[in-house]
């Protein structure tokens, strides 16, 4: 995903590479390697409780390789240390152990600006959140097995078809937002706020996307730079048409050969992707 991304910018600005590659080199980071080869393919944000005066927001992603993640963030906050100048400016990392777990804060050092965030590792995710309270919180519903996924009345409303996978779900539900807050509105706030909770019940919203979903972004751009006219239909038409001429020309057509050996590298590293493609060379020689 990041690769098409970074060709959907570079269509739009011939520098695009040239400056990643300066941000690159003064974080003293690898956005491939360092950032994205560690992340998953799953990745959650929830606000399930208070709205104030701190939202209770958390954030789940799944991490293959947390302690080059780590590495990664400290490198960051270090530059960023270098880079901040100023008596009771600049920003914190603190770590703390509990439960057989670590946890991780970055803190804004400005009491006039605050600024907190605290995440762990844990089965394979990197939970975040405001508060240490709030990421236990996250852990524990996960562990007791009291998840939103697991809520019967959550899965009614997800779509009865054919489709099982999905690659995003939005759900909302406001009832609950009420309470915690409602002693900090006035009476008309409160009542308008019941009134929309009443009238907007607990929906789910599923997104399915292509496998060229992002490919066709791209192109789209390219074409609409040449044709402002063109619409993204006609642009799907003509990626499908190109692949099939691709796949058919007499000449070197673009096909899987018989004997290839397919990898699917959805859930692995570069390094992993490596490994595996020098032992299946052994094997044939």
């Amino acid at each position: 995903m990041l690769d098409d991304v970074l060709k959907i910018a570079n269509s739009s600005n011939a520098n695009a590479a040239e400056h990643i590659a300066r941000g690159e080199s003064e974080l003293k980071i690898r956005l491939h390697q360092d950032v994205v080869d560690t992340l998953g393919g799953e990745v959650t944000f929830a606000l399930d409780g208070p709205i104030l005066p701190t939202p209770s927001w958390k954030i789940v992603a799944e991490v293959h390789d947390p302690n080059r993640l780590q590495s990664t963030i400290q490198q960051l906050v270090a530059d960023a240390k270098e880079h901040i100048k100023g008596e009771g400016e600049g920003i914190a990392l603190d770590q703390q152990t509990a439960n057989g777990l670590t946890f991780y804060t970055v803190r804004s050092i400005n009491e006039t600006k605050p600024f907190e965030v605290t995440y762990t590792f844990t089965d394979g995710y990197m939970i975040l959140a405001p508060s240490r309270a709030l990421v236990m919180n996250a852990i524990s519903i996960h562990q007791n097995g009291s998840s939103l996924a697991r809520s019967t009345e959550f899965r009614a409303l997800l779509p009865q078809d054919e489709h099982a996978d999905v690659s995003a779900v939005l759900y909302q539900n406001l009832a609950p937002v009420i309470g915690p807050i409602a002693q900090q509105l006035s009476a008309s706030q409160l009542q308008s706020l019941k009134q929309i909770a009443a009238e907007t019940k607990p929906s789910v919203v599923c997104a399915y996307g292509e496998d060229n979903a992002i490919r066709v972004a791209r192109r789209f751009k390219e074409l609409y730079d040449k044709n402002p006219n063109v619409t993204i239909e006609e642009v799907k038409a003509n990626l499908e048409m190109r692949d099939y001429i691709d796949s058919h020309r007499e000449v070197s057509p673009l096909r899987k050969a018989e004997d290839a050996i397919e990898l699917d590298n959805s859930n692995i590293t570069m390094k992993e992707q490596l490994e595996m493609g020098l032992e299946w060379a052994r094997e044939k020689l």
